[in-house]
Order: C-alpha cells, then sequence, then structure tokens
C-alpha cells in the first residue's frame, strides 16, 4: 500500500464505482483529496460526491488545463491542512512536555519522581507501557526500578549484561528506536517470556547525568501507528528532565539518611556535640549540648548575632580554616565576639571543655564539629 495524498477517479468503474472508492480513500486516509470524474453527471451524484468529501468534481469531456488546476489546489489543500495539523500537534507536545516536567521534578521523593516519569512518559507519546532501569552502583547490572501496570512483574529484575535494547541504549549512550522487534538482534526476548507481555515495538533513551549515563527509560508498544523520529525526540527530552530528577531525589534521600545516622550518633553520645556549617549556623546537636552548653553555643556559633558580616566571615576564617582543633577548659559562656583561635585557648567555661575540628569537604572546609565535655571529664585534644 503505498502513500498517497490526490486520488483522481472516475464515477463509473467495473467491481468498484467511484463513490465506493471515495468513501474508502477518506476510511484509510482522512487527509487525502478525492477528484471524481465522469461522463454520466448528474447534480444527485455530484452531491452524493461533494458530501462524502469529494474535493472536485469534473464532467467529461474536459481539457487538461481543468484538471492540472483542479490538481493543484488539491494539492496545496493538503499541505496547508498538514502544515496546520503539524503545528498544533507540535503545540500539544510542548505542553505536554512542560506538564511533564513539572510533573516530574514537582517531588523529591525517589518512589513519586520515578511513578510521575511512568505517568508522563505514556501520556505524552501515547504507548502501553513504559519502564525506568538504573544501574547498580557496584555491579554494573541494568535494573528495572519502576515499570507501568502492564510490565509490573520486571520490577527489581536484573538484565544480563549485553542483553537487550537497553543495555545497549547505556553502553553506547544512544537512542533506539524500533518499530519491530522480531528483526532486531538487540532485543532481548526473555524479559517478554518472564513479564507474559508482547513487545511489537519500542524506544529507549538514555539516563544522563553529568555525562554519566545512569539508565535507560524504555516506551513500549505505540497505541496506533509506528514510532516516528519525533517521538524520539520527545523521549530524549523527557530523559534529560528524568535523569535529573532522578539523581536528586536519590542524593536528597541519601542526604536524609546520613542525618538520620548522624543524629543517631550523636544521641548515642554522652558528651555534648554540635555540628556547624560554613556561615557558623548550627545544623544538628545532640541533647547533652542542648542543656549542658547551650550558653556556649548560642554564644560561638550562631553567626546571625555576629552583627558585622565582614568580621564574622573574618573570625570563622580565624577558627575553621586552619589543620588544627580547638580545646577550650572550664569556660564560662564564650561571647560572639570572642570567635578567634586565640580567644579560645584564654577562655573558661563552666560547661565544659570544648573540642572542634574542621570538617572538610570538595573546595575546602565546610564547617565544624564541636564536642563539649563535661566538667568531670579532660578532652586529650
Amino acid at each position: 500500500e503505498r502513500e498517497y495524498d490526490v486520488v483522481v477517479t472516475d464515477l463509473r468503474m467495473p467491481g468498484m464505482d467511484g463513490i465506493e472508492l471515495l468513501e474508502l480513500v477518506k476510511s484509510r486516509r482522512p487527509d487525502a483529496e478525492v477528484i471524481v470524474i465522469t461522463a454520466y453527471g448528474s447534480l444527485e451524484s455530484a452531491v452524493q460526491a461533494m458530501r462524502m468529501g469529494a474535493y472536485d468534481y469534473l464532467l467529461k469531456p474536459f481539457d487538461l488545463t481543468s484538471v492540472e488546476s483542479a490538481l493543484r489546489r488539491a494539492e496545496a489543500s493538503v499541505m496547508r491542512r498538514r502544515a496546520e495539523e503539524e503545528a498544533q500537534q507540535r503545540s500539544r507536545e510542548l505542553v505536554a512536555l512542560y506538564r511533564a516536567t513539572n510533573a516530574i521534578t514537582a517531588t523529591l521523593d525517589p518512589d513519586e519522581v520515578l511513578t510521575e516519569i511512568l505517568i508522563e512518559t505514556k501520556e505524552v507519546l501515547h504507548v502501553e507501557g513504559a519502564s525506568v532501569l538504573l544501574k547498580d552502583v557496584e555491579t554494573g547490572d541494568l535494573v528495572f526500578r519502576a515499570t507501568s501496570d502492564v510490565l509490573q512483574k520486571l520490577v527489581g529484575l536484573r538484565v544480563p549484561t549485553g542483553q537487550g535494547v537497553a543495555n545497549w541504549c547505556v553502553q553506547h549512550n544512544r537512542s533506539v528506536l524500533i518499530n519491530d522487534v522480531s528483526r532486531d538482534p538487540r532485543f532481548y526476548p526473555g524479559i517478554d517470556q518472564i513479564s507474559g507481555y508482547t513487545t511489537r515495538n519500542l524506544m529507549a533513551a538514555p539516563l544522563v547525568v553529568h555525562s554519566e549515563v545512569i539508565g535507560a527509560i524504555e516506551a513500549v508498544n505505540k497505541v496506533r501507528g509506528l514510532f516516528t523520529k519525533k517521538d524520539l525526540a520527545l523521549l530524549e527530552a523527557l530523559a534529560l528532565t528524568a535523569a535529573a530528577a532522578i539523581q536528586n531525589a536519590l542524593l536528597y534521600r541519601e542526604q536524609l539518611e546520613s542525618r538520620d545516622l548522624l543524629q543517631a550518633v550523636l544521641s548515642s553520645a554522652r558528651d555534648g556535640i554540635a555540628v556547624v556549617d560554613h556561615r557558623g549556623t548550627i545544623l544538628v546537636h545532640n541533647l547533652a549540648a542542648d542543656t549542658a552548653a547551650q550558653p556556649v553555643l548560642a554564644g560561638a556559633h550562631d553567626a546571625r548575632k555576629l552583627r558585622r558580616r565582614g568580621r564574622a566571615r573574618r573570625e570563622r576564617s580565624q577558627y575553621c580554616e586552619g589543620d588544627y582543633a580547638v580545646q577550650v577548659e572550664q569556660s564560662p559562656r564564650v561571647p560572639a565576639r570572642h570567635h578567634s583561635r586565640s580567644d579560645y585557648s584564654r577562655a573558661r567555661a563552666t560547661a565544659g571543655s570544648l573540642c572542634s575540628p574542621p570538617l572538610r569537604g570538595e573546595g575546602g572546609i565546610r564547617g565544624g564539629v564541636r564536642a563539649l565535655r563535661k566538667p568531670s571529664s579532660r578532652s586529650s585534644g
């Protein structure tokens, strides 16, 4: 079956007349134009043809100029309608992509991010199923982290290294469009055997964060027709947003887990401990620090009480940027203005000793940990 834009047909033909052919063409290609010609024209047949969608109705005998003119007008009509439809479709795609981006980035919960990615992929691309596969950091295997309803059996499944379209996509950092998986050697039929689902066609795009491929996103079985290059471009756009959202959500979860672990460690310590950032703001502290040394923490660590920002930065530099730990024994509260190393060395506090090594990270000092001991114990430095 060939593609066509304009059809010219006689009204009377053996086997099928022009009206039947017109109806068949419009059912298969609604955007095609049909010109009907006849030597047995009547008002009734002309009205019937035009009502069924004929573009023009020509009577025999006719000259080639009139036929050529009708063909040019019909072709122009097809091109104009197609351009309008493409513009409308592009507008719908951009709106859908914008909505999908907002939905995917609206949360920092990894599970919710993955769910939104699947929902928006199906909605934007009009596919039956979608899945997200992420690399296992330790083994390098691809693992199905989330799938749509028809592929739920695949969640948690590891794809054998070197098998499947997603693995090829990740290894080569290239998108893939396959409209007949039975003819592509990269397709791994074992996935269908496990899920009980039949894959006809699919697309896959790599998930890339800072030039590193962390996984792939797949769209399976176009609801109507075949996948196009425009569909692949939409999937690639979704993959860019999805990769960043997944990475941010996973980092946020790691941060929460690290903070919970730090809080558990601090809570189990008998000594008073507080963690501060590079601005001197207290991030977290345990109950011992809160009850035994709140005056010290409030005076020495709360940068907001330093009225002059320049002086605050200068004093924090003296305190945090050296390779040393500061120890203070038997001191009263340490005021904010005594925030230098030399002031601490002379200070005395009833709360006990205070030890504060700097916290190092990428780019230099990120903060400090301050440990306060009760008067009955001594810090060894």
